[in-house]
């Protein structure tokens, strides 16, 4: 990548992939797909070294636990599903009730997760018990996207509403509304140091917000569909 080399397509589902994810050291990346199925590949050899199976739907979200041991995953199932990337075991699975779960991410601490879902819902789970700990409402769309900040403390969500809520994790309040893309947010993530959140719209725009501003700072344009 450094000399701009151009890598060969990583090639091996059945069906299209609606999420992808490097590993903390950057190795490996993974693609969660509709055919059900997660591939682990290796970036400098190009080869799938794991499919891990055991979903009986397709993939909406996937990410690594921040220590690279575990995966995160979302789908239609109503469940959020943690599992071993050595061994392709399912850990742990969180049943969200009927709903359809977009997203999910550990904490920085890795003991607790947060979802999104298609019922407006932002829950958080025990790791270790998982169980329900507790959840916030505010959004009045699905919640397409969820992280955590750099600290653990605050939640972000983006939402078909248009907007990016942030939550406080430890008061369970809704601190901070972003508001300014004109259709549904797809993605978002935060900067390193926290303050900065980047969000991907369907209203084909990549927007950058100052966070304790709460005010978007730059917004990308180019793309001619949704980001």
């Amino acid at each position: 990548l450094e000399k701009k080399e151009k890598m060969k397509p990583l090639e091996g589902h059945l069906n299209y992939v609606n999420s992808v994810a490097f590993s903390p050291d950057g190795k490996y990346l993974a693609s969660g797909s509709v055919d059900t199925t997660i591939k682990i590949w290796n970036i400098s050899s190009g080869l799938c070294e794991r499919t891990i199976t055991g979903n009986t739907m397709g993939f909406n979200s996937v990410k690594y636990s921040p220590d690279g041991f575990y995966l995160i995953t979302t789908s239609g199932e109503g469940m959020i599903k943690i599992w071993v990337v050595e061994s392709g075991m399912c850990l742990r699975f969180m049943f969200a009730d009927m709903s359809w779960v977009t997203s999910a991410a550990f904490s920085p601490n890795m003991e607790v997760v947060a979802s999104g879902d298609s019922d407006m819902t932002i829950r958080v789970w025990d790791v270790a018990e998982g169980t329900h700990l507790k959840s916030f409402l505010g959004h009045f769309d699905s919640v397409n996207s969820i992280v955590f900040s750099p600290n653990g403390r605050y939640i972000a969500s983006g939402s078909s509403d248009c907007t990016i809520k942030i939550w406080d994790n430890e008061t369970s309040s809704n601190i901070r509304t972003l508001k300014g893309h004109t259709a549904q947010i797809n993605s978002l993530d935060y900067s390193p140091d926290g303050r900065y959140i980047v969000s991907a719209s369907f209203d084909k725009t990549i927007k950058i917000w100052d966070v304790a501003k709460s005010i978007c700072v730059r917004t990308l344009v180019g793309h001619k569909a949704s980001v």
